[in-house]
């Protein structure tokens, strides 16, 4: 896009520098996202599923909005670092909230739906950007940072109608609420034996959950400092890896390995 370059010559071949400003304006995508992924896990189960996709939402917004009104390099480096940010929050979040309220036997099916979404929005960005590519002035470039504004609005509008997950409402020892929001996502009364099954399994593995951290981690899961509540987040991850976990967790680690391969781009050369 010729009027791309025109606002940021920067990145244009016989620039001085170009080279490393290009790799720099597109690592900051996965840089945000590393920053995302290492706060959204302690996020989510400090204010809900559904409260951290907000905040995802609203950070996705400020990103797009300042890359579309992005009017130097600077800005529009940031506005992209923001938007790392953001898709790395929802990418985590997301698959968690729909996983903790579908029922078991249509869990995959819909994290499956999860994932083609991603794919077929991938797909839709690429003929937006190709479709405006030939606009004679500055939209050729800015409509497809703004357009992507709209679907992020219209998250944010639903995620405030949904509901809190029953197992995080289990996890702040919040039971009524999780019984009555579990039977609410079942469309089953609470008497219902299912509903009552599966509520019992979700306090379950919440309290469990609770207690194998307060053994483990005494002082870190007693402070409500947010600077704690990070700590404890890595060093849960760091569990992962001891001796007596990895039989358990070796489907998690092998997810991540094939995570990690993909993102090195060894897959796409072969």
């Amino acid at each position: 896009m010729r009027e791309f370059l025109d606002r940021f010559p920067e990145v244009s071949d016989d620039a001085a520098g170009s080279g490393f400003k290009k790799g720099l304006m597109t690592a900051m995508i996965p840089l945000g996202a590393f920053i995302g992924a290492l706060n959204m896990g302690w996020l989510a189960d400090w204010i809900s599923r559904k409260r951290s996709l907000m905040v995802a939402v609203v950070i996705f917004i400020v990103g797009s909005s300042i890359q579309t009104a992005a009017i130097n390099y600077d800005k529009l480096t940031a506005g992209r670092f923001f938007s790392g940010v953001e898709i790395r929050m929802l990418s985590m979040v997301v698959p968690v909230y729909i996983s903790k309220i579908s029922p078991p036997e249509i869990r995959g099916t819909l994290l499956v739906f999860e994932e083609l979404s991603i794919i077929v929005g991938i797909i839709i960005t690429f003929w937006i950007t190709y479709a405006t590519k030939d606009i004679p002035n500055h939209w050729s470039w800015q409509y497809p940072f703004l357009i992507q504004i709209i679907p992020g609005v219209l998250l944010g509008i639903g995620a405030i109608f949904l509901s809190y997950s029953p197992r995080w409402l289990a996890s702040k020892d919040r039971h009524e609420e999780s019984l009555a929001t579990l039977a609410r996502l079942r469309g089953l009364p609470q008497e219902d034996p299912h509903v009552r099954r599966e509520w019992i399994d979700i306090v379950a593995k919440a309290r469990f959950q609770a207690i194998v951290l307060k053994e483990r981690h005494p002082r870190l899961t007693a402070s409500l400092a947010i600077s704690d509540k990070i700590k404890l987040e890595v060093v849960s991850w760091t569990d992962c890896f001891k001796a007596r976990c990895l039989d358990y967790n070796m489907q998690l680690l092998m997810s991540g390995a094939l995570n990690y391969v993909q993102l090195i781009g060894v897959l796409s050369s072969l």
